[in-house]
């Protein structure tokens, strides 16, 4: 049970007056403002916010992941308007990237060969659909007050809080010294690419994906290959 005993004033001015921009990290932290206020000042209004916030970051993330894994010829307008359609972008995700976890693995690996290479976040995209589709009951109908928006103890707002906090727990523990991103099929020599083909199409496994690399690593240095997209 949260208390919601009087505490200092939250500083909404700060947070309602930033700079709107299109970016999931943006979004996120956005989200959290919204929750700490709902948290401290017990306020299912800040909660509903929040929550429709956590929910356009992950939509946006998803547009992110799209465009960073889009292909040669980028998105059509039909692709983008798809993907303000409701689920919209789950489903272009889907059809654009249905081997996403393979070309991060994929990447993670090449770059594991590289001393100063950056950190790849491997997003659990199953998770954060799940987590968009719990968010829901927190932005859509709320039914009767009694049950929900003025329920005992604040059960409604606690639950609310507790996955508005587990949601940002986890955008802030991927995001804590990595970023999204995937090599470029586009831009890899073609021993690179066949390797990439073979161990996407489950012609190869993980370890023997490593050991191949492994045993390439020197003219991979020497051309210089890899390249994020």
């Amino acid at each position: 049970m949260l208390d919601f005993n009087p505490k200092p004033r939250f500083e909404t001015r700060g947070f309602l007056e930033r700079k709107r921009e299109c970016d999931s990290s943006w979004l996120i932290l956005q989200a959290e403002s919204l929750c700490r206020f709902a948290k401290e000042n017990g306020s299912c209004t800040a909660l509903v916010y929040a929550a429709l916030e956590t929910r356009n970051a992950i939509e946006q993330l998803f547009f992110e992941l799209i465009y960073l894994c889009r292909p040669a010829g980028g998105l059509t307008r039909k692709d983008k308007e798809e993907c303000k359609k409701k689920g919209g972008v789950f489903r272009v995700f889907a059809r654009f990237v249905p081997d996403y976890q393979k070309r991060v693995q994929f990447t993670k690996s090449c770059l594991s060969l590289e001393g100063s290479a950056p950190h790849v976040i491997a997003w659990d995209t199953k998770k954060l659909e799940k987590y968009f589709g719990k968010l829901s009951q927190f932005c859509h109908f709320q039914g009767i007050s009694s049950e929900t928006t003025e329920s005992d103890f604040h059960v409604w707002l606690a639950k609310g809080i507790a996955l508005l906090d587990e949601v940002s727990g986890y955008f802030e523990s991927e995001m804590s010294g990595a970023n999204s991103g995937v090599l470029c099929s586009e831009t890899m020599q073609p021993e690179v690419r066949a390797t990439w083909e073979a161990f996407r199409d489950g012609k190869i496994d993980l370890p023997s994906l490593e050991t191949r690399l492994r045993i390439m690593q020197p003219v991979m240095q020497q051309r210089h290959s890899f390249k994020t997209g």
